[in-house]
C-alpha cells in the first residue's frame, strides 16, 4: 500500500512527524511526505492509495486512492474522511483513529473491494 502525506511548508515538521509515525506503525506500506506545492504531481507520480492531508479530495481530485483523510493541522478544525464511498467528519483525529483508517483501506484492497483501485 502507498500513502501519501502532505501538508503545508509552514507544517513541515508535523508532515514528517506524521509520516514517519505512519512508518513506525505500519511498516509494509510505502509512505511518502510532500509539500502541498507538489501535491498534484506526486498524486501522478505515486498513485497512492491512501492520501492524509491538511486540504480535501476536490482540490486535488481522488483519482485512484482509496482513502482520503483531510486532516487540518489546527485540531479545533473539522476534517473528512472518505474511505471507499463512506464519508465521515472527523474532529481532532489522533494518529490512533489514522491508522485505523489506513488499516481498513489496506483490508480494503487486500479484498479487492473498495472504489477506485486499479
Amino acid at each position: 500500500m502507498r500513502v501519501l502525506v502532505g501538508y503545508e511548508d509552514a507544517y513541515r515538521l508535523y508532515r514528517l512527524v506524521l509520516a514517519a509515525a505512519i512508518e513506525d506503525s505500519r511498516p509494509h506500506p510505502r509512505v511518502r511526505s510532500v509539500a502541498l506545492a507538489d501535491m498534484g504531481s506526486e498524486l501522478a507520480a505515486f498513485d497512492p492509495h491512501a492520501v492524509v492531508c491538511s486540504r480535501p479530495t476536490t482540490e486535488y481530485g481522488r483519482g485512484n486512492t482509496s482513502a482520503w483523510l483531510q486532516l487540518p493541522a489546527e485540531p479545533n478544525q473539522p476534517g473528512y474522511i472518505c474511505l471507499g464511498g463512506d464519508h465521515e467528519v472527523a474532529v481532532n483525529a489522533g494518529l490512533a483513529k489514522v491508522l485505523r483508517v489506513l488499516d481498513e483501506a489496506e483490508e480494503g484492497l487486500r479484498r479487492g473491494a473498495l472504489e477506485g483501485l486499479s
